[in-house]
């Protein structure tokens, strides 16, 4: 469901780990890619989105001064400020959620640094969802046939039409996703994303069609094919 956005749109970049998995030297968000780092695909993609009002950047502590370095010498020409990481996606989303004033319908798209080839149709249509619905998510079909395993065994093999693969950015109503966090918080509960949260919630998210290219980098595998698709962006 698309609906006219009433409030106003906030990107979250997330990037508060160090990127571990990837066994670099330096935090992936850092890592270059096509002559700037990882980081400045996203920001910059989200800045030059027409829909996007300001974009907040949540980030590690130990390379807050980097990060803001990289925010200094791109050109982005959206209101930007940084908060601090916390030791979980969800402490580090709630940090975002805390750091400012917003209105009930302002719009938080939520997006991970180390997805940098998130194009504009995305987010458009993920901010014009979120309003209409409360809540929305990127997703793309699976293409391989799924099992479901236990113990060494294959249990079942669930049919995959109805399998999808979630990408970022995910984006709800800030009255909705405050809420949500607030209960997961009071409870206890550990959740690795907020549609998950909102979900358990009784909410119900509408889905936003992503892109092959919307991909993470989390191994090194993923950042060569990033080098690679990064270079095929660059010349065009």
């Amino acid at each position: 469901m698309e609906s006219r956005i009433k409030g106003r749109v906030f990107a979250v970049l997330l990037g508060g780990g160090t990127g571990s998995r990837l066994g670099a030297d330096i935090p992936k968000q850092l890592l270059p890619l096509g002559g700037r780092p990882v980081f400045a695909w996203s920001l910059l993609a989200f800045s030059q989105c027409s829909v996007v009002d300001e974009i907040i950047v949540v980030s590690h502590p130990d390379i807050l001064g980097d990060i803001a370095s990289i925010i200094n010498q791109s050109s982005v020409d959206k209101p930007t400020r940084l908060v601090e990481g916390g030791d979980t996606r969800q402490q580090s989303v709630y940090n975002a959620l805390i750091s400012g004033h917003f209105e009930k319908d302002d719009i938080l798209l939520f997006h991970d640094m180390a997805r940098p080839f998130v194009d504009s149709r995305i987010i458009e249509e993920c901010a014009k969802a979120s309003a209409g619905n409360g809540a929305a998510g990127t997703y793309m079909p699976i293409t391989d046939t799924p099992a479901i395993v236990k113990e060494g065994r294959v249990i079942s093999a669930p049919p995959r039409d109805s399998l999808f693969c979630a990408q970022t950015p995910q984006g709800f109503r800030f009255k909705l996703i405050k809420e949500a966090h607030k209960a997961a918080n009071s409870e206890g509960k550990a959740y690795t994303d907020d549609i998950t949260m909102v979900i358990a919630s009784g909410v119900r998210p509408a889905v936003v069609k992503g892109s092959p290219v919307n991909f993470k980098i989390t191994t090194l595998t993923d950042y060569r094919l990033a080098q690679i698709t990064a270079e095929e962006l660059c010349n065009g």
